[in-house]
C-alpha cells in the first residue's frame, strides 16, 4: 500500500509538469490574447490521444486501460493573426496494440456485451470505444508497442523542433490534463522518460473566456443574436441530474462553429477539429459584431481542471 501511495504522489507531481496550470490563464481577455500572439512566434503541436477508457475517480490508472491511438499535427500560427496551417510533413499517427490486460478485459466486455449483462452504456466498454475511435481501420497506419509509440514520438517532437522559426514548440491538447497523463502512463509503461513539455488546454479558453460571454448573454437575453443563440443552444447539455448547463464537448463546440464533426474520436479528426474550435473561438471573442462586442475583461469565471470533458 505504501508503494501505491507513493506512486500515487509520483503521478499527480509528474501531471502537474506537463499540464499548464489553471493560473496560467489569465482573467482578462485581452491579456490572454497577448499571451497567445507571444506564444505563437513558436510553431504549435496539438495532439490527442485514444484509449480503452478513464482513469479511476482517484486518479489510478489500470491495467486494462492503455493509449490505443497517439496522433499530432504541427502548425505554423505566425503571430496567430491568420488560422493557422499545418506544416510539411507535422502529422504523427501511430495505433497503440493492446496489453494483455487489455485484451482479456475487452473479451469479459465482449462476452457480458453479447450475453446482455453489461452493466453502463455499451458504447464506453472497451470494443464500444474501439469502434468509436476506428481502432481497427487505416490499415497504413503504424501499429507499435508503448515502447515503439513513445520512442516514434521523441522522434517527432525533436524534427518538429528542429521545423520552429525559435526551435521551440507550444504544445496543445482538448482537455490537456488527461492526455497528458495518459502518455505518460504510455512512456511509463514503454520504459522511457516522458519529454520535457508542457501542455496547453483549449478548453481553459472555452471555460474561461467564451463562456463568460455566453453566460452573461443568458441572463441578458434581450442582447442574443442569432450567432449567439446558435453557439449557446449548440453546446447547451443536460447533467445527470437533468439540469441544463453549457458543455465544452469538442464535438458540440465542433457544431456550434459550423466545423465539421462527422469522425468525432477519432484522433487526427479530433486534432484538426481542436485546432479549429480553438480559431474560432478566438475569432468570435475578438470580432466587435460578435462576442467582442461585450468586454469580456470583465468577465471571470473561476477556470478549473475537473476530469474528462471531451
Amino acid at each position: 500500500m505504501n508503494n501505491m501511495k507513493q506512486i500515487l504522489t509520483e503521478w499527480r507531481r509528474y501531471l502537474n509538469e506537463h499540464a499548464v496550470a489553471p493560473e496560467f490563464y489569465p482573467p482578462e481577455f485581452s491579456a490572454m490574447i497577448q499571451k497567445l500572439k507571444n506564444l505563437a512566434q513558436h510553431n504549435w503541436v496539438f495532439f490527442d490521444t485514444e484509449t480503452t477508457g478513464l482513469p479511476d475517480d482517484d486518479g489510478t490508472i489500470p491495467e486494462h486501460i492503455q493509449i490505443t491511438q497517439l496522433a499530432a499535427i504541427a502548425y505554423a500560427p505566425q503571430g496567430f493573426a491568420e488560422k493557422p496551417q499545418p506544416v510539411n510533413d507535422g502529422m504523427f499517427n501511430v495505433k497503440v496494440i493492446l496489453r494483455e490486460p487489455a485484451e482479456a478485459e475487452m473479451k469479459r466486455q465482449q462476452a457480458e456485451l453479447d450475453a446482455g449483462t453489461y452493466k453502463g452504456d455499451p458504447k464506453y466498454s472497451i470494443p464500444g470505444l474501439l469502434a468509436m475511435n476506428k481502432y481497427f481501420e487505416g490499415e497504413n497506419v503504424p501499429r507499435v508497442d508503448q515502447k515503439r509509440a513513445s520512442e516514434m514520438f521523441n522522434d517527432y517532437i525533436a524534427q518538429q523542433k528542429s521545423e520552429s522559426p525559435t526551435g521551440k514548440l507550444v504544445f496543445w491538447a482538448h482537455n490537456s490534463p488527461f492526455d497528458a497523463k495518459m502518455t505518460n502512463m504510455l512512456y511509463q509503461r514503454g520504459g522511457l522518460a516522458s519529454p520535457d513539455v508542457a501542455v496547453m488546454d483549449s478548453i481553459a479558453i472555452i471555460d474561461n473566456y467564451l463562456k463568460a460571454v455566453l453566460i452573461y448573454l443568458q441572463k441578458n437575453e434581450s442582447q442574443m443574436n442569432d450567432d449567439d443563440r446558435h453557439i449557446i443552444q449548440s453546446i447547451t447539455a443536460k447533467s445527470k441530474a437533468g439540469y441544463p448547463y453549457l458543455a465544452s464537448k469538442l464535438g458540440l463546440l465542433a457544431t456550434a462553429f459550423e466545423i465539421d464533426n462527422n469522425s468525432w474520436h477519432e484522433a487526427t479528426a479530433d486534432i484538426g477539429m481542436t485546432m479549429d474550435v480553438l480559431y474560432s473561438t478566438i475569432y468570435y471573442l475578438q470580432d466587435p459584431d460578435r462576442g467582442g462586442r461585450f468586454a469580456v475583461d470583465t468577465l471571470r469565471p473561476k477556470y478549473a481542471y475537473r476530469g474528462d470533458r471531451r
